[in-house]
């Protein structure tokens, strides 16, 4: 006898779409939640949080910038020899003066990790913070029916993510600018 998968459906037990139901909303975050749309000034302070790339991209730049100083005074022949450009590698991106200061003062490096723990716990946080504000704006956005309702919210939601994007275009550029400074500065 052949039975159509809605008919299965149906004949599946009451408890198996109460299940369902349980599991749908353990998952998904409720679209009547007053915590969102975030307040601009916590959305910054999230956005900053997850801008937690900054300090690096400041590094790698600094660090390119005086790779490049010392193969200019040098020359572009000293790219060449493996051993010099290890070196000038190293010193680049100050690595001689860390592992000295580690080596001395093997203590420093405990406030370190645990700032970094900090660090990558708060942006963990901001996040799922952002995924979840995401899809409760859109699951609210699905509930709507009016069209001045609807239309109002899909704005919102586009300028959040244009905001969005220009703060990370913005502190990208600027992470980049203050390493190539930095780099300059610190040439001899």
């Amino acid at each position: 006898m052949k039975t159509s998968l809605p008919r299965l459906l149906e004949l599946q037990p009451p408890s198996w779409r109460a299940r369902l139901v349980a599991y749908a909303r353990r998952r998904l975050p409720d679209p009547a939640d007053v915590r969102y749309p975030r307040p601009g000034w916590f959305a910054a302070m999230r956005e900053l949080v997850g801008a937690w790339w900054t300090p690096l991209v400041i590094a790698l730049a600094f660090g390119v910038t005086r790779l490049v100083a010392q193969v200019v005074a040098r020359g572009v022949r000293s790219l060449w020899n493996r051993d010099a450009l290890a070196h000038d590698l190293w010193s680049a991106f100050l690595l001689d003066r860390l592992s000295a200061a580690l080596f001395q003062r093997p203590w420093l490096l405990a406030p370190v990790l645990v700032v970094l723990l900090a660090v990558f716990l708060a942006a963990r946080w901001a996040l799922e913070d952002r995924k979840r504000e995401t899809l409760t704006l859109t699951l609210r956005l699905l509930r709507m029916t009016r069209l001045v309702t609807l239309a109002r919210d899909v704005a919102g939601i586009l300028s959040r993510w244009a905001r969005r994007r220009s703060l990370l275009m913005v502190l990208l550029l600027g992470a980049v600018v203050t390493g190539i400074a930095f780099g300059l500065l610190w040439l001899p």
